[in-house]
């Protein structure tokens, strides 16, 4: 496995709405779930008057051997539900983050360095980390170009700080 370069710090997150849809996949199936999710999101935006959004979010509910997930775009607006999504909250608090530079392939690499960089500093994540994409495969044409934000709520009970 290469080095994963990654940047850590903790930041204080504010609750951020998104319009999302719901999916369930497999590590395998993923990249293909996300691109079929965040174009059926953006079509359902598309189709408003007026929305604001911002780069893309997955947060992951549940990692296992099958992936639970909510993928979309932050909004402004409040929009109505329907096949396509809804709306969803992130939740707000202290947060450890990880802004990884490179491939989609070594993502999950990137989310284990973060939980081994919390547990080194004495911190527990809440679960359910959420990942924002900041440039994606549209804006950068290298790999190593890709900039993506692994977001992970710190559970404060845990905090020794």
């Amino acid at each position: 496995m290469p080095a994963i370069p990654t940047q850590f710090r903790i930041k204080q997150v504010e609750p951020q709405r998104f319009f999302a849809q719901r999916r369930t996949t497999t590590f395998d199936a993923l990249p293909a779930t996300l691109n079929e999710t965040f174009e059926r999101v953006w079509n359902r935006l598309n189709q408003e008057p007026s929305v604001t959004v911002g780069p893309a979010i997955v947060r992951y509910l549940h990692m296992g051997a099958t992936l639970e997930l909510e993928a979309g775009f932050p909004v402004l607006e409040e929009l109505p539900g329907d096949n396509e999504g809804g709306i969803v909250t992130l939740p707000g608090g202290r947060a450890a983050t990880a802004l990884y530079h490179g491939r989609y392939d070594y993502l999950y690499n990137a989310h284990q360095a973060l939980g081994d960089w919390m547990r080194e500093q004495g911190l527990q994540s809440t679960g359910q980390p959420w990942e924002i994409y900041w440039v994606d495969p549209s804006q950068a044409r290298d790999p190593s170009d890709l900039r993506t934000e692994i977001v992970a709520l710190i559970d404060e009970s845990s905090d020794a700080s």
